[in-house]
């Protein structure tokens, strides 16, 4: 009995659900339970919901190698799972799919190992299928665990409870009914109205449609809010129509068919069983003789229908629906703005264009056998405007012949203050279009002089009868301008506010008609809006994507988490030239855990994205890490039109294991300097944010030291599920950051204290005992201390060693051996090394590893975290690369079982690669900045600085470029000289940018010439400070001076002719140069008794010709001989031969 109560006592350790147990040995037993990886009630349709699986052996014996979990999800329920599901973890092995089953998913689970001690668990997402699923009803998951043959050792399996969304008339949650319409406001004509042209025909017939939208119910009203890709329950949708009160419901009418009609509370339903998200539905309406002609409302109820027949009241939602109706004359006018844009700039001659046009329409459905007639077109501007340009547009198909030799025969009059009229024109011309397209051409036929009138009209001598239905027939063009007092009195107006402001010029179009003693005006206005430019944006959350899914906010340690967001440009108006955005950065602010992966941009952004960012550890005293992007090239790009743009940009980040479970943020913050403090500014060099919300600069991240400026910051939350085990990691920091500042990955450079520290955080659920901790130290070409499952020691990838300083600080109840062995290559090995206690260690320097073992008696409780901690200093840095990484782990074990070790391996140090370089040139055409035509200046002396010492030098190449690179190994403040012509002179400043090439340098100082022995030149001086997050300096030199060029000719003395080409350099006035003659032409050779005088020299005022002169190469003796044609004998032999 006691046995068992122990038992019992350990299985209840574990977890606080039903387990099953299988004895492995004595006093242990083997467990496997299922459950939810955080608390909640039941699981939403269509949502990626989170589980978990615990395995463990109770006890102190016992343990499998390679065992298996399965977990059985049923295919008719459950959506198709993938690896990427089950979250990572140091225990586990390998995660596969089985989908061969006719009823089941099977997710396998293999771990390494499983040994006594405290339980594993991992949590995995399973979703339930959108309309496969009826909320309230229960579901089942099964696991069982294998060992590596297959024996099952134990299974466990759970119910749980499905829930889901409704279904209704999607609208805001706001506290009021919110009708809505579907269709377009409807046009009646005489044959739908009566007599009065106020009551419906009774024949009149008109479709009423709308839809239903999955969604969640609202708190506030009978709607929904849209959900379409969760919670959508398979039941089927009963909606209730309920009529207007005289309204005719006819079953026979289209769309009508299936509907039950109650004659009681004059309703009719319908049951919709969906196979989307949503469904549409269309009734076909007759209003009778007495309804009025206007707004009619339908009222609507939706439910889901159960299984018996029955309707479930907890899903039942009521909306309201509506179509408008308007009775209209046949003829239709409208007025158009000739431009696309409707905000235009202050601009005392901008030219508005207008059109105004006739048509009979009333309704997108094309009417046969139907005329309307016209008589005039008028224009009749708010403000006072004078007309520039006018012409009349005819669409072809619309006019028979008679009516088209009307339109000829007309007058354009102008209308005076007085109501005098005078004629602009008789019988104006007209062009014919095919299309609307070229009926808006933004172009204006007929030029007049500028000329203020109240109004213009165009009247035709004769009514033209326009015969084809559609509402632009016929047009009249116009182009104005505001008087300059107007556009002066709405520019003071503007002027006056503080803040951006606009002024409305606003022209009402008319056409007209008459027939039996009546005229018929149908008016319609445009407006240009006269707008004071003004910049503004900000940061439009969109989503946040965890493993592929948006529906869920749990993540697991590797799953992609990825940020998607809109850096919103809309309303802003930029007419006259670009708007530069200072110092654009975005900033992700995330828990040092959280590693970044990748960004994207979309195309054609208003900047140039610098997609390897900055990290800074512990951000403005936060704890998170900031990753900074630099937004290169930044601006607002003109246009004569309202900017409507935004940038999408997605960034991709993966947590680590050693994440802390439970809620954690994300921040992203768009940061600029040229922003302000108030909602607003019409300061042509700012750029405002106009985000309402989240706008303070909290961390002053455009560090301008201030915190009340405005940028603009969004965020958002997710849920970590980590797996539970003990947890093991390791981090580093510098040794001067606090202790918030432990991060992964970090950079540092020569001789600087970086700081270890070990995790190891006991979440398993069960206290734990007899651990071991071993740390092989970076060495170049280390592999990793644990092989992996294929049994091979991957490497590890470290390019350079750090220098332990001294011992490590652990946790009390360890005990703590160092070796100074060289590493081996597979852990047994590095085992076996000698080991020594910290007092027989006398030169730290020369520590390889170190391990640690929890004493007997000592244990890691539940929750509690141990840290180990040591500090090495960072080596020489100037001969690595600006990638290289020195990549530590640490790896751990059960009491002697070192084949179920494990190790983390995600600690990295890099180093920082610090850089000088520029460009020199004389900037010909005194324009500030390098461009075409500018002349590079080789061969130029630059020496860089530190403290007074020169620590590096070299000369600029053919391109004026210069770069010290491999030189510098801490930040800090150098100094950059390059050596001047004494005909030199220094540019004005013109600080460079990410695209221009500008002048940086700004003071000189004199020292010793390199360029000429024994003189002293005027050095140009630039003194820079390289920073961590700013360790690359780009600096350039812009002089001017007389330039000339230098020819150098190679010519053949036997007939005058060039050798080689002529080589052509330029350089400016007192440049040094050195030529040379050609040596390597196998029939040439110089001809040193006419070597040039000038051979070496200075860059002179006028150009210089060099020319060297060739001769013929001795070819040596030449040998004769005469031979009998066809023979070999020779006829002659010379004398002496």
């Amino acid at each position: 009995m006691r046995i068992l109560s122990f038992l019992l006592a350990i299985v209840f350790t574990f977890t606080s659900v039903q387990i099953d147990a299988h004895a492995t040995g004595i006093g242990s037993q083997v467990t496997t339970s299922i459950g939810y990886s955080v608390t909640q009630s039941s699981s939403l349709i269509g949502k990626r919901e989170s589980y978990s699986i615990q395995t463990g052996i109770s006890g102190t014996v016992g343990s499998y190698t390679l065992p298996y979990s399965i977990i059985y999800l049923d295919k008719n329920i459950f959506e198709q799972p993938s690896q990427s599901d089950v979250s990572p973890a140091e225990f586990i092995q390998s995660v596969s799919i089985d989908s061969s089953d006719a009823q089941y998913y099977k997710i396998k689970v293999t771990y390494k190992n499983l040994t006594a001690g405290p339980p594993k668990k991992f949590p995995f997402s399973a979703t339930l299928k959108n309309l496969r699923n009826a909320a309230g009803e229960q579901f089942t998951i099964k696991t069982s665990l294998f060992d590596k043959d297959g024996v099952e050792l134990t299974s466990d399996d759970e119910n749980f409870t499905k829930s889901g969304y409704v279904a209704g008339i999607e609208a805001p949650d706001n506290g009021v009914t919110n009708p809505r319409m579907y269709l377009f406001k409807e046009y009646l004509v005489d044959t739908d109205v009566d007599s009065t042209h106020t009551k419906f025909s009774p024949d009149f017939q008109s479709d009423i449609k709308f839809t239903i939208q999955n969604g969640k119910k609202n708190l506030t009203n009978g709607e929904v809010t849209n959900k379409p890709t969760e919670g959508v329950d398979r039941r089927p949708v009963r909606v209730t129509i309920t009529l207007p009160g005289t309204s005719v419901w006819d079953p026979s009418l289209p769309n009508n068919a299936g509907w039950t009609y109650n004659a009681a509370d004059n309703t009719v339903s319908k049951d919709f069983t969906r196979t989307l998200p949503y469904f549409d539905t269309t009734i076909t309406m007759k209003y009778g003789t007495n309804t009025n002609v206007a707004t009619q409302y339908f009222p609507v109820k939706t439910v889901l229908v159960n299984d018996d027949g029955t309707t479930d009241p907890n899903t039942e939602r009521n909306g309201k629906v509506y179509r408008e109706y308007e009775y209209v004359k046949k003829l239709k006018g409208t007025k158009y703005h000739l431009k696309y844009n409707y905000s235009v700039p202050v601009d005392p001659e901008y030219r508005h264009k207008y059109l105004i046009t006739g048509g009979q329409y009333w309704g997108p459905t094309v009417a046969q056998n139907t005329t309307t007639i016209i008589n005039t077109i008028i224009d009749e501007p708010w403000e006072k405007t004078e007309f520039t340009g006018y012409g009349i547009r005819v669409m072809d198909g619309f006019f028979d012949a008679a009516n088209l030799a009307k339109i000829s025969h007309n007058k354009l009059i102008g209308v005076n203050d007085d109501g005098s009229e005078e004629v602009i024109q008789a019988n104006v011309p007209f062009e014919t279009v095919n299309n609307i397209t070229q009926m808006k051409a933004d172009t204006v036929p007929i030029s007049m002089t500028p000329k203020y009138y109240k109004s213009i009209k165009l009247v035709f001598d004769d009514e033209v009868t326009i015969s084809k239905y559609g509402q632009d027939a016929i047009g009249l063009v116009l182009e104005t301008k505001l008087t300059n007092a107007e556009f002066t009195r709405l520019k003071n107006n503007m002027a006056a506010n503080p803040n951006p402001s606009s002024a409305n010029v606003t022209n009402t179009g008319k056409v007209q008609s008459y027939s039996n003693g009546v005229w018929t005006t149908i008016s319609s206005n445009a407006v240009y809006i006269m707008r004071e430019e003004y910049a503004n944006m900000q940061l439009d959350k969109l989503s946040q994507t965890i493993n592929g899914s948006t529906s869920s906010s749990i993540t697991y340690a590797g799953n992609t988490m990825q940020y998607e967001m809109n850096v919103n440009y809309d309303n802003s108006f930029i007419f006259s030239q670009d708007r530069d955005v200072v110092d654009g950065k975005l900033i992700m602010l995330v828990d040092p855990e959280l590693n970044f992966e990748s960004i994207t941009v979309g195309a054609n952004a208003y900047f140039d994205l610098d997609a390897n960012p900055t990290e800074v550890a512990n951000y403005a005293g936060t704890g998170k890490k900031a990753y900074i992007f630099d937004l290169n090239n930044f601006a607002f790009k003109k246009q004569q039109q309202s900017i409507f743009k935004r940038d999408n940009i997605k960034v991709n980040f993966k947590p680590d294991s050693s994440l802390s479970p439970g809620e954690h943020k994300v921040e992203a913050i768009l940061s600029w300097s040229n922003n302000t403090d108030r909602p607003t500014s019409k300061d042509p060099h700012t750029v405002y944010s106009k985000d309402n919300t989240n706008y303070l600069d909290f961390y002053d991240s455009n560090e301008n030291g201030s915190t009340t400026d405005r940028l603009s910051r969004i965020e958002w939350k997710f849920n970590f599920v980590p797996p539970q085990s003990v947890i093991i990691n390791k981090l580093e920091k510098l040794e001067s950051e606090p202790d918030s500042a432990y991060r992964a990955k970090m950079k540092a450079e020569k001789d600087e204290i970086v700081q270890y520290r070990i995790m190891a955080y006991n979440n398993s659920g069960a206290d734990a005992s007899a651990l071991h901790f071993i740390d092989v130290f970076p060495h170049v070409g280390d592999k990793n201390v644990v092989k992996d499952y294929a049994g091979n020691y991957v490497d590890r990838g470290s390019k350079f060693a750090t220098i332990l300083q001294g011992p490590i600080t652990a946790p009390a109840g360890y005990t703590m051996y160092y070796s100074i062995d060289t590493p081996k290559g597979t852990l047994p090995e590095n085992l076996a090394n000698n080991w020594v206690s910290e007092s027989a260690i006398t030169d730290w320097s020369q520590v390889t590893m170190f391990k640690a073992e929890m004493n007997s008696g000592e244990k890691l409780s539940r929750d509690d975290r141990q840290y180990f901690t040591y500090k090495v200093k960072m080596p020489d840095t100037s001969n690595l690369d600006e990638n290289d990484t020195s990549n530590n782990s640490i790896a751990t074990w059960y009491g002697n079982n070192i084949d179920g070790a494990n190790e983390n391996i995600n600690s990295k140090v890099g180093i920082i690669k610090y850089e000088v370089s520029g460009k020199a040139y004389y900037d010909v055409d005194d324009d500030g900045k390098y461009d075409t035509g500018d002349v590079l200046i080789a061969n130029r002396p630059v020496k860089l600085i530190k403290d007074g010492t020169v620590i590096a030098e070299t000369t600029t190449d053919a391109n004026g470029d210069y770069v010290f690179k491999n030189k510098i190994t801490n930040a800090g403040g150098y100094t950059v000289v390059a050596e001047m012509l004494t005909s030199d002179t220094m540019i004005a400043s013109n600080p460079s940018t990410g695209s221009t090439i500008g002048q940086d340098f700004d003071s000189t100082q004199s020292d010793n010439s390199t360029m000429f022995s024994g003189q002293t030149s005027t050095w140009a001086k630039k003194d820079i400070t390289l920073t961590k997050v700013k360790h690359k300096a780009v600096e350039n030199l812009g002089l001017k001076n007389n330039v000339s060029n230098l020819k150098v000719q190679h010519i053949k003395e036997d007939d005058n002719t060039a050798l080689v080409p002529e080589v052509t350099t330029t350089a400016g006035v007192g440049t040094p140069y050195t030529t040379a003659p050609i040596t390597t032409d196998p029939n040439y050779e110089v001809d040193t008794t006419q070597l040039p005088t000038n051979a070496t020299g200075t860059y002179a005022t006028t150009d210089t010709t060099v020319v060297y002169k060739y001769k013929r190469k001795n070819a040596g003796k030449v040998t004769v001989h005469h031979y009998l044609v066809g023979t070999t004998t020779e006829l002659y032999t010379p004398a002496g031969k």
